[in-house]
């Protein structure tokens, strides 16, 4: 959905807001003042997307948005459900935020005791 500013009248004050390209509004009402806010000459600025196109090891195919990302993975977690019998429920998930991926400041092998103890994984031994 394209944003459009939108002027006051009265206190000149320049909003912006999102619109579809169907509609034809032309004035709104300034949250502001509550005057009368004219939509400026411009073009349509598109909502930038910073996902890009890409194959995702975690569907086995190309993305090129992240609506078709969270499809398919919730196609692969019905096939997985299916496989197992189990339910499965993907959901995409930020690496860079460590408290959605269970990282702890005090490190990995802190972070690994601590799932353990909290039954979240099996105690391993690595050799």
């Amino acid at each position: 959905m394209p944003a459009y500013d939108f002027r006051c009248v009265s206190c000149s004050q320049t909003t912006e807001q999102y619109q579809p390209l169907n509609e034809t509004t032309r004035a709104i009402t300034c949250p502001q003042c509550g005057g009368l806010a004219h939509k400026v000459l411009t073009f349509p600025r598109a909502n930038p997307s910073p996902f890009r196109e890409h194959f995702n090891m975690a569907v086995g195919r190309n993305v090129h948005s992240r609506r078709q990302f969270a499809d398919e993975l919730k196609k692969a977690g019905e096939r997985q459900s299916a496989r197992t019998g189990l339910a499965h429920d993907y959901v995409p998930v930020d690496l860079r935020d460590r408290e959605a991926c269970g990282v702890t400041d005090e490190g990995l092998e802190q972070t690994a005791r601590a799932e353990v103890a909290a039954g979240k994984v099996e105690a391993k031994r690595y050799v």
